[in-house]
């Protein structure tokens, strides 16, 4: 018998590159995380505190009734009526004296108003601090954002007796 006749070795087959080619659909972009701190819960109102008035003492001077009165350092104030005036005249004790009478004797006998006001917090510099949403604003006490407060908070009106010279 005869043998088999042998079997032709072929080459291994070449690789071939397969390219896929498919269209992806469109991602979603991120949204934006927010700069904005976190807002307070219900019921959180930012603490402001009203200046701190000190008694009022007056004396008569060239028939001009002078009150004077003490206002915390720092504090602002500004007269509510024409025809008055009050200056701040001395620091003592941490606090400023503030001194107010009228601008002629007519003013006797009567009285003004003083509206005294003490700074409010100003923003860190950190991104987050302060940045509220509006008409909100930024409580350091509680660290979130709320409800803005009225345009005179920090403020109290001080009303200034001019009676005392006759």
């Amino acid at each position: 018998m005869l043998a088999p006749a042998p079997t032709p070795t072929l080459p291994p087959p070449t690789p071939t590159a397969i390219v896929v080619t498919a269209t992806l659909p469109p991602t979603a972009a991120a949204p934006p995380t927010s700069a904005f701190a976190p807002v307070c819960a219900p019921g959180v109102t930012a603490q402001i505190p009203s200046p701190e008035i000190g008694k009022q003492t007056g004396f008569c001077n060239k028939g001009f009734w002078a009150s004077q009165f003490t206002i915390p350092l720092g504090a602002q104030f500004t007269v509510q009526e024409a025809g008055y005036k009050c200056d701040q005249y001395g620091k003592p004790g941490g606090q400023q004296n503030i001194a107010c009478l009228g601008d002629d004797v007519s003013k006797n006998l009567t009285t003004m108003h003083v509206k005294v006001c003490v700074p409010l917090p100003t923003p860190s510099s950190s991104v987050i601090v302060g940045a509220c949403q509006p008409g909100t604003e930024y409580d350091y006490d509680h660290a979130c954002c709320a409800p803005a407060r009225p345009a005179d908070a920090g403020c109290t009106l001080v009303t200034v007796d001019l009676s005392g010279c006759q």
